[in-house]
């Protein structure tokens, strides 16, 4: 009788192509990861030069422009300051939409007090006075979909409070297969500051998750409507 030892002499030859396979789909996986990292550098770096670097760019020409003046005619100054005051604290505004963006983690918390907490966030400090209504169960909602959801809250309420002040009104409705965000204020709208460096961002995640956003705006208010698909893995 042939010994044990030598009785499946071929055994590791059998595994070696298994092992071939798994590691070619692990470098397959790994090659596409790096892609989709470049590509999301290479977006943010765009995003970030097309948006917030042109602003501080515009700013810093005003402010060196009023240097320049200040000698000559300091009382026309004072309404020139403000705005360029106005645009600086816009860009700040965006940055701190952007750090948002990026900080988020994901969270065990019920999807109706991320809601609440990102509401909060905003709310608390720009002193915004703002009302939250849920319609349908928010814990069907893929967390990818409640995470652009959030995105959008916390840019209209940015922007509600630049341009708004007084109450804010935040819808949030399950309809069916989609998800719908609402955020309107009764400010005089925004007018050109619609397709700012934060509502552009807004509008690209919104489309990345395959939905649509609308923007209204007014004398009477301005209102953000996204639509979002709950198709997916949650």
């Amino acid at each position: 009788m042939e010994p044990i030892e030598n009785a499946q002499p071929d055994a590791p030859e059998a595994v070696q192509p298994r092992l071939q396979v798994v590691e070619h789909e692990r470098d397959e996986v790994r090659d596409q990861v790096e892609a989709l990292v470049r590509a999301e550098r290479q977006r943010w770096a765009y995003e970030i030069h097309d948006g917030l670097t042109q602003a501080v760019a515009a700013a810093i020409l005003q402010v060196e422009m009023l240097s320049r003046r200040v000698q000559v005619d300091p009382d026309s100054l004072v309404e020139d300051l403000d705005e360029a005051s106005r645009e600086i604290r816009a860009s700040m505004a965006d940055i701190r939409s952007m750090l948002f963006n990026l900080s988020e983690s994901p969270t065990d918390e019920p999807p109706s007090v991320q809601i609440e907490e990102c509401i909060e966030e905003v709310a608390g400090r720009w002193s915004m006075d703002v009302a939250l209504n849920i319609e349908g169960d928010l814990l069907h909602v893929p967390s990818a979909i409640l995470s652009v959801a959030k995105a959008v809250i916390h840019e209209a309420l940015t922007n509600a409070a630049k341009h708004a002040g007084g109450q804010v009104q935040v819808i949030l409705d399950v309809l069916g297969p989609q998800l719908l965000v609402s955020v309107r204020d009764r400010g005089p709208g925004v007018g050109d500051n619609s397709r700012r460096f934060g509502m552009r961002m807004m509008e690209r995640r919104v489309q990345e998750a395959g939905g649509d956003l609308v923007i209204t705006s007014g004398p009477t208010g301005t209102r953000v409507v996204a639509r979002l698909p709950l198709g997916g893995e949650r």
